[in-house]
């Protein structure tokens, strides 16, 4: 309920047709406090922060020491140099100003106030400086609040109604006790009197229709700016600028198409100051309904189909390119900027239930309770700016606060490391759910189905083409502390639900036992091994099933839980929406996912995500790891080309950082200029297309692209990928990389091995000549045959991927090994197994050797590599030495062990590594063994497909380039044509271009 008192009256003229007419400006304060109870007021903490943050912190309403009534925030800080106060009663009023009156009887400090307003960004004022000196009047007007430097405003507008007041305490000393007193806040608002002021509209109007608006006034024709304020349910929804008003007459406005059906406020203002029809009544108004734009979530359908042999978003049967516009902030003018470049795809975050990380606002506000109100806006806000545009929504799965409270034992809880479990709390904030809840996942459900039913019953129903579902750590589906290195779930919850697992793998106890190696452990009585083994191993960098199968079976297991959710989730949507939208998910970070992280973090089920028929994409982000300009290689954190086989879509997230975001040069790739980051964008769309990808521009932090060059570029890349959507975009790459994700399970975690031997290796196999593919180990039978195969990590391979790789030795491939490839066989460590999958006879120490050596004087693979060093400079175990009379010796380590090696027989070569190889000339000479078509011969990236040939350059100067037969070509970046019939031709680059060819056959 507002409340208003009127205070001074002013003058003011407004011009018009005839006499001047006079007007009165009247202000009005709306009472926020006056020493009323202290139950509006907190410290916005939990009981733990407090205890942690403040020695002392006490809200009162007591007599100040002059025997007034007023606050009294009473607190002494342990370490922090601040300290704030909440008060959460909503400013209603359009203010032009707030008011606090204030009495500071402790130290000096500097003091300030901020405002949450209705979309969850917090404004704020400079500091003053308060001693203590009696009651003060602080006054700060609306141009005063600025952004706070640690938030973000999706609209750059200071929304009403607020959600709070904070009252901040700056330089503070810990242990010194501040007291400071607050008897009023106010806020103040100037309006006008317009005599005999009328407002007239329909009772009902369509959305997509004009309002007729008639406003009666006395006096002559007004020339103010008058303005149109419409809002829904105490929120302002539309602001339109009418100009010169004529009383009587009826002037058309429009409205939004996409507004929800409902009862709608109709207010006038001049300027920012709302219009009376006389100084002691309410602003004038009128009421309408808005009748809805109807719309039927079926009349689009998106999905998911091969579109010339490969997987391609179809919306209502026509291929699309996939380029997207996201945001973690939305804003009208950058949703305008992309759809004025031609994007048409857009997402931004949302939630069925609530966020972890506030990117939207809780939706699910009690039990039987929802709250669209957000979801709404947004989806507003991108078709009032590209009607014609199409959304999914990222939406964040988690908990609500009421519902942890009801749930306690579902919440997760970790391991520190002395193996007394204790609640998770990212960052000491709020507890997170177990995925293994049956009552969480149910009650989501529910949620995820209650937010469908709202937005196919919308008027955007069918601008919406499907969902992108997160949840867990950075809302990657990466387990809860993962990236803080804490070790989850001991919760009864996920207990119980490792058991079932183990139930369904074992059958039995004695099976459990023998596997195990543990005569007393049973089915219902097995527990989750603490951090301090899981964080060990027993073999050197590896695992010994005879001894740490438990650890084993419980990193496979939470990666199975990880994906058994996804499924769980992505099957409700699929039949809440007849599966006629899209469903994705981030996962598979088996290529970027090092550290700890590659055995915490869940992310080892690939191949189950993949075969659930209800997911449709699947995405990361791009690599951090080699970002630079030039020197950098654009490649994907999973497995694109299994991604593909299975028929689904890859979409990249490109969240490179680009000059306009804060921060150094490097950080997370971040360049310095506009040329720069325009290199980085050529390259990764070259990456994206060479690999038949959709990307989406992901402005993070808000206004990443907020630049005409960059929004040119961005307009000219699209048009690109619409053109090359029509031209054959088959896969071309002869060398395939092989990762299994299984085999990680049995590492140590955070070993010093997984980064060289599975990352670091990546972009010197990238420089050979050729484009490359990405495959799971599980895929290999269904996977095209390659004339050189290089697999990374098959330390554990099944009976049938065995046979898989066994049938690849042949033809003249190159098949490259590398350490402990084959040495686990039916779950036991077999040496004699990395001998029979290698074809090389290998030697196994359990000792620990630096693993480094240099290549030998004159190999067979040329000069190249004479000299040249090998390896990483880390003493590890188990070892592996070449023991084989048949091979070639290619690098030998201090000691003479041959640690890189080449077997040819007459119909396939054996390559192996015992170290980890980051050597650009030897995979080029490997290639040319296996007669790969080669496409340049310096070590440049290339990226390719049928019709399309993308070069990223790391220095100036010519390149010859050989297509596989003659063609015409164009480059697509500038648009002039290359050459014309011919199968080798000379281009001229600068340091670090990209080049895009398009082949015209």
């Amino acid at each position: 309920m507002r409340s208003y008192a009127v205070c001074a009256v002013l003058t003011a003229t407004i011009v018009g047709c005839g006499e001047p007419v006079r007007l009165s400006p009247v202000q009005r304060v709306q009472s926020l406090y006056r020493a009323d109870p202290v139950a509006s007021w907190s410290s916005g903490r939990d009981e733990a922060r407090l205890q942690r943050e403040f020695s002392l912190y006490e809200l009162h309403r007591l007599p100040d020491p002059e025997g007034k009534m007023a606050l009294r925030w009473r607190f002494a800080t342990r370490s922090e140099s601040f300290g704030d106060a909440f008060f959460r009663k909503p400013i209603e009023l359009n203010f032009r100003a707030l008011r606090l009156r204030v009495n500071n009887t402790g130290p000096t400090l500097r003091f300030a106030v901020k405002l949450i307003d209705a979309d969850g960004a917090e404004w704020t004022v400079e500091p003053t400086t308060l001693e203590g000196s009696g009651w003060r009047d602080l006054e700060w007007t609306r141009s005063d609040f600025h952004v706070a430097g640690w938030s973000k405003d999706p609209d750059g507008l200071l929304d009403l109604p607020t959600r709070a007041l904070a009252l901040i305490a700056f330089d503070l000393r810990a242990g010194w006790q501040y007291e400071l007193w607050v008897e009023q806040v106010s806020a103040v608002q100037d309006v006008v009197v317009v005599p005999g002021l009328r407002v007239d509209v329909p009772k009902k109007v369509p959305a997509d229709k004009a309002l007729p608006l008639t406003v009666w006034f006395g006096g002559p024709p007004q020339a103010a700016p008058w303005w149109m304020d419409v809002s829904h349910e105490g929120r302002q929804v539309i602001r339109r600028k009418l100009g010169m008003l004529t009383s009587g007459r009826t002037v058309n406005v429009a409205l939004e198409p996409y507004m929800p059906g409902g009862r709608y406020d109709v207010t006038l203002s001049l300027g920012d100051m709302p219009v009376l029809g006389k100084p002691d009544g309410p602003p004038a108004s009128a009421t309408m309904e808005i009748e809805s734009r109807h719309a039927k979530a079926d009349d689009t359908v998106a999905e998911v189909r091969a579109f010339d042999g490969v997987p391609t978003l179809q919306i209502n049967g026509n291929p699309n390119s996939c380029m997207v516009y996201m945001t973690y902030h939305p804003n009208p003018l950058y949703f305008g900027q992309f759809g004025r470049a031609g994007v048409r795809l857009f997402s931004f975050s949302s939630t069925p239930t609530a966020s972890e990380y506030g990117l939207s606002p809780t939706t699910w506000v009690a039990p039987d309770r929802f709250d669209y109100g957000n979801l709404d806006e947004r989806a507003r806000m991108v078709l009032d700016a590209v009607p014609d545009g199409y959304f999914f929504p990222r939406l964040y799965l988690f908990s609500p606060d009421w519902w942890d409270a009801q749930h306690p034992d579902d919440l997760v809880t970790f391991d520190p490391g002395d193996g007394k479990p204790r609640p998770f709390a990212r960052d000491g904030k709020k507890r997170a759910p177990s995925w293994a809840s049956k009552a969480w996942r149910e009650d989501t459900a529910q949620a995820i189905r209650r937010y469908i039913e709202h937005v196919e019953k919308s008027p955007y129903a069918d601008r919406v083409i499907g969902y992108h579902l997160a949840s867990g750590t950075t809302e990657e589906w990466m387990m809860w502390g993962a990236n803080e290195n804490q070790w989850v779930d001991y919760s009864p919850v996920n207990v119980a639900a490792f058991r079932a697992w183990l139930t369904k793998r074992y059958a039995n106890d004695e099976a459990l036992r023998q596997a195990w190696n543990n005569k007393t452990v049973t089915l219902p009585t097995a527990t989750i091994p603490p951090t301090s083994v899981r964080t060990r191993t027993l073999y050197g960098m590896l695992r010994d099933p005879a001894r740490e199968q438990d650890v084993i079976d419980y990193t496979l297991y939470s990666s199975d839980l990880v994906a058994e959710t996804i499924a769980y989730f992505a099957k409700v949507v699929k039949e809440a929406t007849r599966r006629k939208k899209l469903v994705g998910v981030f996962y598979g970070y088996v290529l970027q996912l090092m550290g700890q992280r590659q055995q915490n973090a869940g992310h080892l089920a690939l191949g189950k995500v993949l075969e659930n028929s209800d997911v449709d994409f699947i995405t990361s982000p791009t690599s951090y790891a080699f970002r630079a300009p030039g020197t950098g290689y654009s490649h994907f954190m999973s497995l694109t080309d299994s991604v593909k086989l299975h028929g689904k879509l890859w979409i990249d997230e490109n969240d490179i950082r680009t000059w306009l975001t804060s921060g150094k040069a490097g950080d997370w790739g971040r360049t310095d200029t506009y040329v720069e980051t325009l290199e980085q964008e050529q390259r990764e769309l070259a990456s994206v297309l060479g690999q038949g990808c959709g990307q989406w521009w992901f402005d993070m932090g808000g206004g990443w692209f907020d630049d005409s060059q960059m929004m040119e570029q961005i307009a000219r890349q699209r048009r690109i990928a619409d053109k090359t959507l029509r031209r054959p975009r088959g896969p071309v790459a002869e060398i395939a990389v092989v990762v299994d994700d299984k085999s990680l399970a049995y590492l140590r975690p955070g070993n010093p091995l997984s980064s060289p031997l599975m990352l670091q290796v990546l972009p010197h196999l990238a420089r050979t000549g050729a484009p490359l593919s990405y495959y799971l180990l599980s895929d290999l039978p269904k996977a095209p045959r390659h004339k050189m195969v290089v697999f990374l990590n098959v330390f554990a391979p099944s009976a049938e991927e065995r046979k898989a790789i066994d049938a690849l030795k042949c033809d003249g491939r190159v098949l490259m090994f590398f350490w402990a490839a084959g040495l686990y066989r039916d779950g036991r460590i077999d040496p004699k197994a990395v001998s029979e999958l290698t074809g090389m006879q290998i030697a196994v120490s359990d000792q620990r050797e630096e693993m480094a050596g240099r290549f030998v004087m004159g190999s067979s693979l040329g000069r190249d590599l004479s000299g040249r060093s090998v390896g990483i400079e880390v003493a590890a175990g188990p070892s592996f030495s070449i023991d084989d009379a048949k091979a070639e010796i290619l690098a030998r380590d201090a000691r003479g062990r041959g640690i890189v090696g080449l077997r040819a027989t007459k119909t396939w070569t054996s390559v192996y590594s015992a170290v980890p190889v980051h050597s650009q000339p030897l995979f080029r000479k490997l290639a040319e063994r296996a007669r790969v078509h080669l496409y340049i011969d310096t070590p440049d990236v290339v990226y390719a497909t049928e019709s399309l040939i993308g070069i990223a350059f790391n220095q100036s100067g010519k390149r010859k380039v050989r297509l596989r037969r003659p063609a015409r070509v164009w480059e697509a970046f500038s648009g002039r044509l290359v050459c014309n019939g011919v199968a080798e031709f000379t281009i001229d680059a600068g340091k670090h271009d990209t080049v895009l060819l398009r082949i015209e056959e």
